[in-house]
Parts: C-alpha cells; sequence; structure tokens
C-alpha cells in the first residue's frame, strides 16, 4: 500500500510497477548474482502457481545454471513447444541453456535431440554434432534408431549421403530383425 501510495506501484492487480523506469531502476540495483537467484525463484513460483510455460522459462533464462533437473524439464518443455509452433531459434535458444544446466543421462539425450531438431531447422552446422552426441549416448537400439533418423535428415541436408547410408546402414544391423 505505502508503494502504491508512492506511486512506485500501480494500484492494479496483479501488482506492476507504475513507471518502466521505476522497474528499470530498482532491477538495475540488484546485484547479478541476487539478480538470477531471483529469477530461479521466480520460475518455480510461476510455475507452481500454473503461469504460462514461456513465462516461467523466461525467467529461467536469466537464472544461473544450477544443475537443476527441474528447470531442464521447464525449458525442454518450451523448446518443444516453440519448434511446434515454427519459432526454432526460440527453441533452440531455450534447449541451449538447459544444454548448460546441465543436463544427466536421459535427460541430456532430450536436449541434445531438442537442440539438434531446432539447430536442424535453421541450418546450423552445430545439429549435426547434437544429434551424433544424443546417438553415441542413447542406450537402447529403438532410441538409436529412432536419433539416427534424424542425424540422417541432418546429414541429407548438409549434402553428407555417404555419411547417411553408413549411418542407417549400422542402424538397421544394430536393430537386427525388429
Amino acid at each position: 500500500d505505502v508503494l502504491v501510495q508512492a506511486d512506485v506501484l500501480s494500484s492494479e492487480r496483479p501488482l506492476t510497477f507504475a513507471h518502466p523506469i521505476v522497474r528499470t531502476a530498482l532491477y538495475d540495483e540488484i546485484l547479478a548474482g541476487e539478480r538470477a537467484r531471483l529469477h530461479a525463484r521466480a520460475a518455480r513460483l510461476l510455475s507452481r502457481d500454473g503461469a504460462d510455460p514461456d513465462q516461467v522459462a523466461a525467467h529461467l533464462m536469466a537464472s544461473e545454471p544450477a544443475e537443476d533437473p527441474w528447470a531442464v524439464d521447464r525449458l525442454l518443455e518450451v523448446a518443444t513447444q516453440a519448434l511446434a509452433r515454427g519459432a526454432p531459434e526460440t527453441a533452440a535458444a531455450y534447449a541451449s541453456r538447459a544444454l548448460d544446466e546441465p543436463p544427466t543421462g536421459a535427460q541430456r539425450i532430450s536436449v541434445l535431440r531438442a537442440l539438434g531438431r531446432a539447430e536442424g531447422h535453421v541450418r546450423d552446422p552445430h545439429a549435426l554434432e547434437c544429434l551424433r552426441e544424443a546417438h553415441l549416448l542413447a542406450t537402447s537400439p529403438r532410441q538409436r534408431a529412432d536419433i539416427a533418423l534424424e542425424l540422417g535428415r541432418a546429414l541429407v541436408l548438409a549434402s553428407r549421403e555417404d555419411e547417411v547410408r553408413a549411418l542407417w546402414d549400422s542402424t538397421l544391423a544394430e536393430l537386427g530383425g525388429e
């Protein structure tokens, strides 16, 4: 109430700053490390309250990596949604940030695949590196085959058909009769 009376906050709900310049001035006064920690906390609170996943992700993007599987899951979710709605650059940014967290195990494979897919849409050569790593980390023949299909498509777009043939031949051999 005091901040509303001082014209720092608006009286509308949810509370917002009365003027963008006030928000910026206060935001800039917070030390970078503390600001990043507060963004991570805001992401969790917003998620708990059912906020839009993109709003949660915006705070995660402004936070520091903390080896947090929860953050990886949220970023992977919005990366997948962004790619589905035709925003591969946004998807790549979210997946790249998830990779910085860093994910481990199956999460790492999922993030690498998402990043490889997104970068593949914009013909970024890094897509091949991501998909190759995901392929190497995959443990089941079925998962390796799924990733080999994605990697093969990316190799075709990169005009590396000879590598596609070798990849798919080895994948078929690994699958056996499956």
